[in-house]
């Protein structure tokens, strides 16, 4: 069966481009500067760049991923960062739907970019992050815009597809266009919004 090898920290940091390099560094820093608050989770967390860029700022960041490669090339990554970065970020191989090790836990932030594209049932999903995110955090999804043919995608998002989806479970705060991709912030239905 073919695999998904999502390579985010690879384009981040050039090794695709000076286009890709921009455009993926425009999103990820778009993710983590909507990270607000002190405990991050990543759910499809890919290389682990997320987690590490927030965690040198001083976050607790815990990343989470299917690929036992992508944790493997995570986990290598953070070895190279300093001690204040290595105690702030850990990784699990892990599906989150069934993660032992996160029960109970909450966190200030839940972030999913580029995940709900690869799931039949994406509402159901996001049904399941709720009582993994604090009262006042927030959820971050990011998710390709348009139509894409990349195989482990299961559909295609435009605006009102992934606002209906995200807006069942929780209310978008914020919208954010990244050319071919699209970036939402959501808070659970029981916070005011800010104004």
């Amino acid at each position: 069966m073919k695999k998904n090898h999502d390579k985010i920290t690879d384009a981040y940091y050039g090794a695709y481009g000076a286009e890709l390099m921009a455009a993926s560094r425009e999103r990820i820093h778009w993710v983590c500067e909507n990270a607000r608050g002190e405990t991050v989770l990543d759910i499809g967390c890919s290389q682990g760049i997320c987690p590490i860029l927030l965690g040198r700022e001083g976050k607790k960041a815990l990343g989470l991923d299917l690929n036992e490669e992508s944790i493997a090339y995570a986990r290598d990554a953070l070895q190279q960062e300093e001690t204040g970065t290595r105690q702030n970020v850990s990784f699990l191989c892990a599906n989150f739907t069934n993660c032992e090790e996160i029960r109970g836990k909450q966190f200030d932030v839940i972030i999913l970019s580029e995940v709900l594209e690869h799931l039949t049932d994406p509402v159901r999903f996001l049904e399941h992050t709720l009582p993994f995110l604090r009262e006042e955090g927030r959820i971050l999804v990011t998710v390709p815009f348009g139509i894409t043919q990349y195989f482990d995608h299961k559909r295609n998002y435009f605006l009102t597809e992934i606002f209906s989806e995200l807006s069942e479970v929780y209310q978008v705060e914020k919208i954010k266009f990244f050319g071919s991709w699209i970036g939402l912030v959501g808070r659970k239905k029981s916070v005011q919004l800010s104004q």
